[in-house]
């Protein structure tokens, strides 16, 4: 369901340093993998996807900026990590065209990302999109094997274990209009939109889950597709879609 919501519309040599760092980071963990395999009562952290070289290395506690570290060109937002969890706030992709000091950013009609890699993604390599519009759809990649799910639990509290809801048409997306006279409610989406003053709210409760043939990988919930979390006006605020969501594989 489409709905009219009024929008508005750094370096390659930084980001390859990046990169040569993340995988000598990669590489000096292995190392200390292999150097304590012998040792069966250690417990080697499992947050960081260590087969795959081109994810971002966040350490516990850190924040890192899109647009310096991201692989992605146009990819605003940051990524952080508290333990297994992981946050991304005000997330969006643009095209950049123009160069130089002459360099524009616009907004794309679809953003890619990827948990495995905790990064912004390309149409080649994505897991789940955002729709860079005002309809809010999260829609899976069906390429791959990948599904989406929720349940109506907390985030903390979901586990592999639990039975979910499949996705209808492998999209999450609206749940509920809300008008003066009452709620048309469809049951089975992220967010619930008031048709009064424009807002769009996140379902309190409930986590999205990303399963790959059938089998649990991610948990994510949204929180909020405005920056800083929070519209910038009571009525039809225009500081959306950047994304924020939690994630933490299974």
């Amino acid at each position: 369901m489409e709905l009219s919501i009024p929008m508005f519309n750094q370096s390659k040599a930084f980001k390859a340093t990046k990169k040569k760092w993340n995988q000598i980071a990669v590489a000096v963990l292995l190392g200390l993998v292999t150097f304590s395999s012998c040792n069966k009562d250690e417990v080697v952290n499992p947050s960081l996807p260590l087969q795959n070289e081109s994810a971002i290395v966040i350490p516990d506690g850190v924040t890192r900026n899109y647009e310096v570290y991201s692989d992605v060109n146009g990819t605003k937002g940051t990524v952080s990590r508290a333990g297994s969890v992981y946050a991304v706030r005000n997330f969006a992709q643009g095209n950049i065209s123009g160069g130089g000091t002459d360099s524009t950013w616009a907004i794309s009609g679809t953003y890619y990302f990827n948990f495995t890699q905790n990064d912004g993604a390309t149409d080649a390599n994505y897991q789940i999109t955002f729709t860079g519009s005002a309809s809010g759809d999260i829609k899976a990649r069906t390429t791959g094997g990948y599904t989406l799910a929720y349940i109506d639990k907390a985030f903390a509290s979901v586990t592999a274990s639990d039975s979910f809801t499949a996705a209808t048409s492998n999209t999450i997306g609206i749940n509920s209009v809300v008008r003066p006279t009452g709620s048309t409610v469809y049951g089975n989406g992220w967010y619930n939109y008031n048709l009064t003053t424009h807002i769009v709210s996140a379902q309190a409760g409930r986590t999205l889950v990303l399963l790959q043939n059938g089998t649990p990988k991610f948990k994510f919930k949204i929180n909020s597709l405005y920056t800083g979390e929070t519209p910038n006006a009571p009525v039809a605020a225009t500081n959306y879609p950047y994304y924020s969501f939690d994630y933490q594989a299974f």
